[in-house]
């Protein structure tokens, strides 16, 4: 349902955009020193790749069906973001908590991957096969971070619940989306990474 729109003053616009530039300028930086991290992670696996103890798995199939989820949840994202610019809050909401859905799926999917690969001998520790310790360290940290979009994305699906975004004014909603999509993209670059490298 769409409600009237109440125009902004210029001092209104002019505060909105000093904040939005403020966080964005802040959030990119935190997401700059989240790829240094990954980085260096798959840069240690390319180095440790030539040494001993280090032998080639197959990637169980659920870590395929996974990065589906993620991407379609990058989609659902993006129609949250949309939906609240065109001044339909409800059907934003609706989309965030779709997104919030597919990425605790993404999550569990994860963990039952981890299990599969367990299962076939793959452990975090293991002094005798270092590609399995790495693959796990590599996914464990993203999916550290995807926690934390997650906590964004319940707290944006609230806020939008309680009225507090507009056409005007959704700054929650862009930040989470930029970050979320961050993720995929990370997730992306780590799968195709690790699919070359197992």
């Amino acid at each position: 349902m769409q409600e009237s729109i109440q125009p902004l003053t210029e001092k209104e616009i002019t505060e909105l955009k000093d904040k939005e530039r403020n966080s964005k300028f802040i959030l990119w930086l935190g997401i700059a020193s989240m790829a240094m991290i990954f980085a260096a992670l798959t840069s240690a696996f390319i180095v440790r790749e030539g040494q001993k103890k280090w032998f080639d798995f197959e990637l169980p199939m659920i870590f395929w069906y996974s990065t589906a989820v993620l991407l379609v949840s990058s989609i659902t994202v993006n129609l949250a973001r949309t939906s609240v610019k065109n001044n339909n809050i409800k059907a934003g909401a609706n989309y965030l908590l779709i997104t919030l859905a597919l990425g605790a799926v993404f999550c569990i999917m994860q963990i039952v991957g981890w299990g599969e690969l367990a299962e076939n001998g793959i452990r975090f520790v293991d002094p005798n096969n270092l590609s399995g310790s790495f693959f796990i360290v590599i996914t464990g940290t993203h999916l550290a971070h995807l926690a934390g979009g997650l906590i964004s994305l319940f707290y944006t699906w609230i806020q939008a619940l309680r009225g507090k975004y507009s056409p005007q004014n959704h700054l929650g909603i862009k930040l989470t989306a930029i970050f979320w999509h961050f993720l995929d993209f990370l997730w992306l670059y780590l799968f195709v990474f690790l699919v070359i490298k197992s």
